[in-house]
């Protein structure tokens, strides 16, 4: 079983220039099964996220992302709020 279900990965606005595009987007979703030695919770998560990607020739060269890891553990109960 996938760690989270139910994804929705909501784009909130993104910025375009030359070969890089910018998306800043929330990631939603139940966490339904394992996520590393954690067991599921039942929790939902939203976190924001930012991906960086690098367009050349149609081709995607290279994909970097930030994502608030320590909201969603914050949200899965992991980490006292």
């Amino acid at each position: 079983m996938p760690a989270f279900v139910y994804m929705d990965l909501p784009l909130e606005d993104f910025v375009a220039e030359g070969e890089k595009v910018l998306v800043r987007l929330r990631v939603k979703g139940t966490h339904t099964g394992a996520f590393g030695d954690l067991e599921a919770t039942g929790k939902s998560i939203d976190i924001g996220a930012l991906d960086l990607f690098q367009i050349r020739d149609g081709v995607l060269i290279e994909h970097r992302a930030l994502l608030d890891n320590l909201g969603m553990l914050k949200q899965l109960g992991v980490i006292d709020a």
